[in-house]
């Protein structure tokens, strides 16, 4: 039931605030509000369908996990 509210809210931003986007010509204004849109959407379905969402600051931990062991191997 929740993905059928998700999906009925993401319809009417997307006809609220694409449609004119659209219609006004701005080409790179409504890709990058597609493209952002299909991601926000894609993750809130995840959430709603019960699925593990990814966490960024594990990204982040993961990337510069080699940066903090070489600065805690000069500082200590």
């Amino acid at each position: 039931m929740n993905l059928y509210i998700m999906a009925a809210i993401a319809c009417f931003i997307l006809f609220v605030e694409g449609i004119p986007l659209i219609k006004k010509g701005s080409r790179r204004d409504s890709i990058t509000f597609i493209v952002i849109f299909v991601i926000a959407a894609s993750i809130s379905s995840m959430q709603s369908l019960g699925l593990a969402v990814p966490n960024p600051s594990d990204w982040y931990r993961w990337a510069f996990s080699p940066l903090a062991s070489l600065l805690k191997g000069v500082l200590y």
